[in-house]
């Protein structure tokens, strides 16, 4: 009889796993082309992060937000999507945005406005998933 309960809850345990991997797996992603965005430039979210990043967290971090800028360089990362540089006034940091793989890639020196996912900020602040919303 143990042996019985053993299997069930064993069973019951897989079952569940099963599910909840495929529930997270099929979860339906972001569309950041169809979010309204937090408008800021490049320069300001530097800021924003340097003098205070906790606050700049709650304030950027998982959102859509809009940055527009003077783009520093273009390059493809590893995972073959496209990325870009958006300078700022800082020495260390930049906004570094990659680029969703079906986006035209804005051309290096020209001005930009590029509409992703702010995951924070590592050395750069980082934006994943993004658009170029330049018009």
């Amino acid at each position: 009889m143990k042996r019985k309960w053993v299997f069930f809850i064993l069973f019951v345990t897989i079952v569940t796993t099963t599910l909840i991997i495929w529930f997270i797996w099929n979860k339906p992603h972001r569309n950041v082309q169809n979010e309204k965005g937090i408008v800021v430039s490049a320069i300001q979210l530097i800021q924003d992060f340097e003098n205070d990043e906790l606050s700049a967290n709650k304030k950027y971090l998982n959102k859509a937000i809009v940055v527009s800028g003077k783009v520093l360089e273009t390059s493809i990362n590893q995972d073959g999507l496209p990325t870009v540089t958006i300078q700022s006034a800082s020495l260390m940091s930049n906004v570094y945005c990659t680029l969703k793989k079906e986006q035209p890639i804005p051309d290096a020196g020209s001005i930009a406005v590029i509409k992703g996912i702010c995951t924070g900020k590592l050395t750069d602040v980082v934006l994943i998933d993004a658009i170029n919303d330049t018009k």
